[in-house]
Order: C-alpha cells, then structure tokens, then sequence
C-alpha cells in the first residue's frame, strides 16, 4: 500500500465471535473491540493517520511468528505465523509501521466473497460505510 511514494506493510483483519446469548454470530465483533482499544475509525483510504496508534506494536521473529500487541493484558494475535508476501517484514521494517485494517464482510476468507468482488473494494465499501478501523502499529522484527 502506497503513499507519497512510500510503500507501507498492511495487516487486514476481519473476525467474528459467537454471542453470549447462543449461537448468534455476531460478525463486527473485534471491530468493536480495536474501536474501543484506540485504533479510530476510517472512512476514507486516501487520508489514513500515520502515526503509531498509542499502546499497539507489532513484532516479527525469525521464524516468522507475529505477535500483535494492544492496550490490554494479553496481546491480540500471539506467536501467528501468517501467510504474508515474500518482502512484507522488510516493507514493514523500513519506517517501522503497519498499517492495520479490521473490519467485516472483506470475503478474506477462502470461499467467503459471495460474488461480492474484489477484497481491495470490499475493504473500501466497509471504510464508506463506517465499518472499518485503521490505524499505524509500530513494528520490530527480531536480527
């Protein structure tokens, strides 16, 4: 993802979590959830903050193993290996950042886009319609 000629490493993260009162899936589960922890939400791609949201960091190890950190006691993902692009650490290791995008309905899941399109429009349909936090993580990755 680029800007001002800056390619910047971005994380997409969509969830959903079943309800307390049975088997009703609530799908904007952890979109409620970062809203409330800090990261703001995003209604238009051109303009995302830059800076690192406070309380949120990222680490890489050498195995590959992400851990996400929050402003809570336990961190969001812990030890994830991830399917991300070849390049992606070193992108993320350049200025330092993440981009970190959590929303629902982006169909990035295996089988799960409906026939609705593209993950890229589906991503910018969820920012027009308030249905998309973004934010700036602060990223390490372990020598």
């Amino acid at each position: 993802m680029g800007r001002c000629g800056v390619v910047f490493a971005a994380l997409f993260m969509e969830g959903e979590a079943g309800a307390r009162s049975g088997a009703t899936v609530v799908r904007d589960a952890l979109f409620r959830v970062v809203l409330a922890r800090g990261v703001r939400l995003t209604t238009d791609l051109d303009h995302l903050p830059l800076h690192a949201a406070p309380g949120w960091r990222m680490h890489v190890t050498r195995r590959g193993e992400l851990t996400l950190e929050w402003p809570h006691f336990q961190p969001l993902l812990a030890d994830a290996v991830l399917d991300v692009p070849g390049n992606w650490v070193e992108v993320a290791a350049g200025p330092g950042v993440v981009l970190v995008f959590v929303g629902s309905g982006f169909g990035l899941r295996e089988g799960e886009s409906g026939g609705r399109g593209h993950a890229a429009t589906q991503v910018r349909r969820a920012a027009e319609t308030g249905a998309l936090a973004a934010g700036a993580v602060s990223f390490t990755a372990s020598a």
